[in-house]
């Protein structure tokens, strides 16, 4: 057994899971979800030791409990367990176990899971919205709805441009445009997005929707002109075609 073969294994499991994590439709999934399954199974073999391997087999049983059903969830726990005794401070452990409390309706062990990782890992956002973050990942948009609300009534706000725009496209979703609006500034307000060019401009273009759709057309005319004169300038020509043609059916 290669160790370069082993990894190519791991890569295409780790791939093809979060390539059916994110909703790809595939007629194979029942048959090559199982061979994804074994070839991790092979490599915790192989590799007993190795908390890397034990983690992703958690993450598959997780994330195909959607065709193996509960069973999956417990296999998933009795590997993070294990992992777990291999490697107590990693926190990849922590959130494949609060999504696995997840997936078995237990909100209260899952945000225990959540805080255990942000004690480890300072520079997390607060368990609340690690929560309801996972929820969206699983595609319980209600839940994580709920969850972000209850957050924000509290004072808890996400600190990631990345968690801020998943949570204004949330609230786009549920049609509550101001607070879509303010998730969305919060982005474009956090520091860690001035280096992404494109983040920032697809972001810039989300506020002004929802600026549209919350009936402000006065601020979409200021973000759309400034965003229009920014594609401008770096030669953006379809993406500057494409908003002059969104910006006349929206009468701006």
């Amino acid at each position: 057994n290669s160790p370069y073969i082993n990894q190519i294994e791991y890569d295409y499991a780790q791939t093809m899971r979060r390539g059916f994590d994110s909703g790809i439709e595939y007629e194979g999934w029942p048959l090559t979800h199982r061979e994804i399954i074994g070839k991790l199974k092979t490599l915790v073999f192989l590799y007993p030791n190795d908390s890397e391997f034990i983690i992703e087999l958690a993450n598959a049983y997780n994330s195909f409990s959607k065709i193996g059903g509960p069973s999956y969830l417990e296999e998933a726990d009795k590997a993070l367990q294990k992992a777990q005794r291999l490697a107590p401070y990693n926190i990849k452990i922590n959130f494949a176990s609060a999504k696995n409390k997840i997936l078995k309706k237990d909100r209260e062990s899952a945000l225990e899971e959540l805080s255990k990782a942000v004690k480890l890992h300072s520079g997390l956002s607060d368990p609340k919205i690690l929560l309801s973050f996972l929820y969206y990942q699983i595609g319980e948009l209600e839940k994580s709805y709920k969850e972000i609300n209850a957050a924000v009534e509290e004072g808890v706000l996400p600190i990631y441009a990345e968690e801020n725009i998943v949570f204004g496209d949330l609230a786009g979703d549920m049609r509550d445009y101001k607070k879509a609006i303010s998730f969305y500034e919060r982005a474009l307000n956090s520091p860690f997005i001035a280096p992404k060019k494109l983040l920032t401009l697809n972001t810039t273009l989300k506020l002004g929707l929802a600026y549209a759709f919350n009936n402000q057309n006065d601020k979409t005319k200021i973000i759309f002109s400034g965003l229009e004169r920014e594609l401008a300038t770096l030669g953006e020509q379809k993406a500057y075609n494409q908003l002059l043609e969104l910006m006349g059916h929206l009468n701006l």
